[in-house]
């Protein structure tokens, strides 16, 4: 009777053996160990190449703003703070007296060829920008607005060049 009852646990057909895969732990922990040891070795070459590839564009980046902020030969003759007499912010756009007003900050440089290349930019477009010091930055604003309104519609504008631009009191 256990025979036959066995008979229903047993799935095997008769003649049929079990198939035992048996690995020792020695060769086990050797594979592991050169497992642990590939991916760090791969890490490393991903880091080293890396370092390679970064520091290429970091000499590049370097150069190119060495030569961007080097001393030109004209001496600029634009103020580093602008006049007190107000400009037209940009096309149509009204002013007022520095005092209750509003400006759009786009940028801020530590040298000073830099602000004053985004000045004439700026300029240029139909905008009126000026520096003014800041600590040891030099802060690129953009109009003179009465009303918040008139400086937000200006931002909307202004955004689409400049991602990080905000409105200021001045």
């Amino acid at each position: 009777m256990k025979a036959e009852q066995l008979k229903l646990f047993d799935f095997r057909e008769k003649g049929e053996k079990k198939l035992f895969v048996s690995i020792s732990i020695d060769i086990l922990g050797f594979c592991l160990i050169l497992i642990v040891l590939l991916v760090v070795f791969s890490y490393i070459l991903g880091v080293e190449r890396g370092k390679r590839a970064f520091t290429h564009i970091r000499r590049e980046s370097s150069r190119q703003l060495a030569a961007q902020d080097a001393p030109q030969e004209e001496e600029i003759s634009t103020p580093v703070v602008a006049s007190t007499e107000p400009e037209p912010s940009g096309p149509g756009e009204e002013t007022s007296s520095a005092a209750d007003g509003y400006a759009i900050q786009v940028a801020s440089y530590k040298f000073s060829s830099a602000a004053e290349r985004e000045k004439k930019m700026l300029e240029q477009n139909g905008y009126h920008a000026k520096i003014v010091k800041k600590g040891e930055y030099l802060v690129v604003l953009v109009g003179e607005y009465l009303s918040r309104e008139r400086a937000l519609e200006s931002l909307k504008d202004l955004k689409s060049r400049y991602k990080d631009c905000f409105l200021r009191r001045l």
